[in-house]
This record gives C-alpha cells, structure tokens and sequence, in this order.
C-alpha cells in the first residue's frame, strides 16, 4: 500500500453543503455516543471485539493488540465486513472513511478496499478532527452572527411556521436535531440522540447555512440566523452553552395566536397527527405526572379526570375530540404561566407581533433590508 489517501477535515464546509456521506467504522456504541450527519456505521470491530483488543491492549501492548485485531477480522468474518463497505460504496461512490483519529482501523478499511478495486479517502485526524471543526463552529457563530428568534406561547404553531420560513430565509431547527418538541409532552416516543449527535448536527447545519447567510464575500455581514426560541433542554438534550447565551439575549418576532387556534393546532400536532394507541396515552399520562408538582394538586386531578375520560372514549368508541379539553386547560394553566413568566424576567426585544401571514410578511420584508443594509455599508464603508 502507497501513500495514504487522506482529506482534511477544513472541507468540512463542503462536506455539509453537498451532503457527503461517511462510512465510520468504529463500533457502534462509539457511533452511538457521536457520529457525523449522513454516516453509516459499518465497524471494522463490534463492542465485544472492540473490548477484548483494548483488553490486549492494556495487558499485552500495541503489537499483540494489532496480532489479535487481524485474527478476528479474517476469514469469513473478514469478507462480510468488506461486504458491507463495497455495498454501501456501490450506492454512494464519494463516500469518505473515518475512524475515531483516522489511525489504523480506517487505514486498515481504506487498505482492504484498494485491494478491492475501491479508491476512497479517509479524513486525516478522523472523526475527532472534525469534531472539533463542529465545536469551533458553534462558539464562532455565537460570537459573530445575529440571531433572530420565532416566539410565541405553546400552540403557536412556531414549527409549522419555521417550515414556511425555510423557504425564503435558512432556519436552524433546534427540536428537529433534537428529535423531541421542546415541551413535557413533546417526546416522540423514540431515543433521542446523544449530545455530540445533537451538537453535530447544528454545527453541520451552521456550515451549510454560512454561503447563503453571508452578505458579502468578506464575512462582514450575516443576514441574521432564523430559529424558535427555545428554552435550553430540549428533551435531553442541552443546547450549547455559548448558542444558547447568543438565543437568549436575541430579538424576537412574537406569533400572535388566539387560544382557539392553539388548542386546534395543539390537538392537530399531539393527536390526529400522532400514531394514538395505549402507548401514546401512556406516555401523556406520565408526562401529566410529572407536572403534576407545578400545577398544583387540585389542577392536577382535575385534568387527569378528563384526560381519562377521553382514553375512555377512544377506546370504547374511537372519539378524539374530546382531547381538546384537557388540551386547553393545559395550555391555560400550565403552558402560558410558565412561557409568558419566563418572557417577563428575559423581556426580549420584540421586533414584530402578529399573525402568521403578517409575520410572514413581516420576515419576507426584513430580509430584503438586510440585505439592502449590507450592499450600502460595504459600497460606503465608514
């Protein structure tokens, strides 16, 4: 074997922008713990032969680690690995190899595959590398970038709006990396990602999103990153401490929504859209119990009576919407006086306040000053 073929961890950029896609061959729960958008995990070693080389590792040093690594992977157990990477190749041919510091087990793949007749790169520094580019990132864009948030109380409709939003103007969708909505009822009855996965894939989406957001070719002028104004957890999820300071003191449009149309959107989101069996009303109870602290015991019985009420009449005849009144009384006595509390101590700068055709409106308008703004300061530079 030559010369490795590597590639650089700056083309991160590009990376993200064209969607590259990756094949990691480290173990799956090292995938699990953290791994870059649009990657396959096919591992040159599972957990278990993962763990008894570093066993060997630490009682009999590097040379017998690497001796003991070849003689699991060969044979059959050898072809079925390369299988499984010249099948993922033959669907995506630019796809690059990683490992966790591009070292042996990426050297190893890229060197098997030559002998197949596949030349593909492996990123130098691997996956830790590029992390870091992902880290870097986030804390640049916290520094220099301004931030323009979605507001409004629970069943606004702020991520049905950022889905319109995302057809003008790029939008950061913080409960979509996350893979939960943001509130005590908002998981999606899945596992959420690690939080190097979550972090990933804002970093990723802040690289994609710099060519279109730059205003000029200096990187003075940003038009201002579009996003839902988001409380710091989002599940389990923790959004990054310098992100999260830079969304916290940033300006706000405000969607004013009638308490009609929420619960409507609320019901819409949480019922008729969602697959409604036992295991989804098990999971709302639950979320109901562990709230039950802030709304007050009283409250608290008195919304589980209903919401029990309505599983009843599901079950029995199939009847949803009922939900709707369990739903308001929610939004009422446990949404709003927590949204509207929190919105009194930050006290944001409200740029706009409106309907969502107004506020669409309102972004569309915004953004053509933007850019107006930053054609003149950049002809008439002070």
């Amino acid at each position: 074997m030559g010369a490795l073929n590597q590639i650089d961890s700056s083309f991160i950029e590009k990376w993200s922008t064209e969607n590259q896609v990756f094949i990691d061959v480290r173990s799956p729960i090292e995938f699990q713990q953290g791994h870059l958008p649009n990657s396959f995990n096919a591992p040159i070693l599972d957990d278990a032969e993962r763990a008894l080389v570093g066993l060997t590792y630490k009682q009999k040093g590097n040379e017998e680690a690497v001796r003991l690594g070849y003689e699991i992977v060969s044979g059959a157990n050898r072809q079925k690995k390369l299988e499984t990477w010249k099948a993922i190749l033959q669907k995506n041919p630019e796809a690059i190899l990683t490992c966790f510091r591009g070292g042996q087990r990426s050297q190893i793949t890229q060197k098997w595959l030559q002998e197949e007749g596949f030349e593909r790169p492996l990123i130098k520094g691997g996956y830790k590398a590029v992390r870091q580019s992902v880290i870097d990132q986030i804390e640049n864009v916290s520094q220099q970038w301004p931030f323009l948030l979605i507001s409004g109380p629970t069943g606004a409709g702020k991520t049905p709006f950022l889905s319109e939003v995302i057809k003008f103007w790029p939008v950061v969708n913080l409960e979509g990396y996350a893979e939960h909505r943001g509130s005590a009822f908002g998981g999606l009855g899945t596992v959420q990602p690690s939080q190097a996965v979550f972090e990933n894939r804002l970093g990723w989406d802040l690289f994609k999103a710099e060519k279109t957001l730059t205003l000029n070719a200096n990187q003075e002028f940003f038009l201002p990153l579009i996003m839902e104004d988001e409380s710091r957890l989002i599940g389990k999820c923790v959004i990054p401490d310098p992100f999260f300071f830079k969304l916290r003191e940033s300006p706000i449009v405000w969607l004013d929504i009638s308490i009609e149309k929420r619960v409507e959107n609320t019901f819409d989101e949480y019922i008729l859209k969602a697959n409604v069996n036992e295991a989804l009303f098990a999971r709302y109870k639950k979320a109901l119990s562990n709230i039950q602290k802030r709304l007050g015991g009283l409250q608290y019985q008195e919304i589980l009576s209903i919401f029990e009420s309505c599983e009843s009449s599901w079950k029995s005849r199939g009847e949803l919407e009922e939900n709707k009144v369990w739903i308001k009384r929610l939004l009422l006595h446990y949404y709003d006086p927590l949204y509207f509390g929190s919105f009194e101590k930050r006290r944001p700068v409200v740029l706009f306040k409106g309907s969502v055709e107004e506020t669409l409106d309102f972004l569309k308008g915004q953004k053509s000053k933007y850019k107006e703004t930053a054609v003149s300061k950049k002809a008439n530079p002070t």
